[in-house]
Order: structure tokens, then sequence, then C-alpha cells
């Protein structure tokens, strides 16, 4: 009955409170780990690659839907993307500007919920 973990992980990328999509999670999901198993496999992105699955599973299993949770994780998942971002011969310039954007989108939503909950307390 705790299916909260997969289809809250797009709510990481669309920092929309309560937004829950299976598919479109699945998505994102596989396209990260395409992207780490298209990569040369040196030991440290072996490391890094089964440290964040083994995390991510973590979090799946417990059922946890909200992103704070997964916020840890961003960067690994970025740097998954990234690696697809060069098989697709995509940009740097477009995937580094699409990273930031995201990132500054992410912390204003997450100013906006400190503040709403600061003004139900105080």
């Amino acid at each position: 009955s705790r299916i909260n973990g997969v289809p809250a992980f797009i709510s990481l990328f669309v920092p929309v409170t309560g937004l829950r999509n299976f598919p479109g999670s699945l998505f994102l999901i596989f396209t990260f780990v395409l992207g780490y198993l298209i990569r040369k496999k040196t030991l440290g992105i072996k490391w890094l690659f089964t440290s964040i699955l083994l995390v991510m599973g973590g979090l799946i299993i417990a059922g946890t839907g909200f992103s704070r949770y997964w916020l840890v994780l961003l960067p690994g998942f970025l740097l998954g993307y990234y690696f697809l971002s060069l098989k697709l011969t995509i940009s740097h310039k477009w995937f580094v500007t699409g990273s930031q954007i995201l990132c500054f989108v992410y912390l204003l939503n997450e100013l906006r919920l400190n503040i709403l909950i600061l003004n139900t307390h105080f």
C-alpha cells in the first residue's frame, strides 16, 4: 500500500506540492539509470551509482513521497542525466543552464513552503 516512493520522484524535478505521476517518474528514473549504464565504468562511478540505487531503493520501499528526502540525491540524478546528455550530444551549456534553472526554481519553492509554514505558527 506504500507506493508514494516511485510516483513522487517526478516532484523532485517539477516542484509542485503533491504531484504524483507514476509513468513520468518511471521515465525519469529510467533515463538517469541509463545515463550511468552507458558511462565508462570507473570505480568511483560504480560506487556512486550503487550507493544512489541503494538509498533510492530504501526511500522507495519506505514509501517516502516527500521531495525533501530525495533532495540529497539530486546531484547524483543530475549527473546521470549529464552522462546521458553527453551520449545524445546535447550542448554542455544547455544542460548546465537547465540544471541551474531547476535548482533555482526548487530553491524558490522551498523558500515559499518555509514561509507558509512559518506564517501558520507565528
